[in-house]
């Protein structure tokens, strides 16, 4: 997977299991460019302001970005700003709610405020 599209993933921080998921997926190859997943934990992070300018820059040079949450993991902060900031620059965004209906059934209205347009992985090249 070394030629396939660098792919920014935001989720949140706060839970362990978020940032774990992500470095085992890059140890198999996937090509992630969020730096955060190596200091997600309380105090790792030196300088905030510099995190922002990192993962703005990351955003930019990445293919797109994927939105990971869970039903426990809300409310999104972060991440939101990080999806936000990738629409922003025109990047395609994959929202990953596993488990969760993304449309209300049966008007297919999206549920609550999401920004994000949902597509397939493949989008992507995975």
């Amino acid at each position: 997977m070394n030629n396939g599209p660098i792919i920014y993933v935001a989720s949140r921080a706060s839970i362990p299991e978020r940032p774990a998921m992500w470095r085992a997926l890059r140890a198999q190859g996937l090509r992630i460019s969020s730096s955060w997943i190596d200091e997600a934990e309380e105090g790792q992070t030196d300088d905030f302001a510099d995190l922002w300018h990192r993962i703005e820059s990351e955003i930019r040079s990445s293919n797109g970005l994927i939105l990971y949450a869970e039903k426990n993991d809300f409310p999104l902060k972060g991440a939101l700003i990080e999806a936000g900031m990738a629409i922003g620059m025109g990047k395609p965004v994959a929202v990953v709610l596993p488990g969760e209906p993304f449309f209300e059934p049966p008007t297919y209205r999206p549920i609550g405020s999401y920004g994000c347009i949902m597509i397939d992985a493949r989008y992507f090249g995975l």
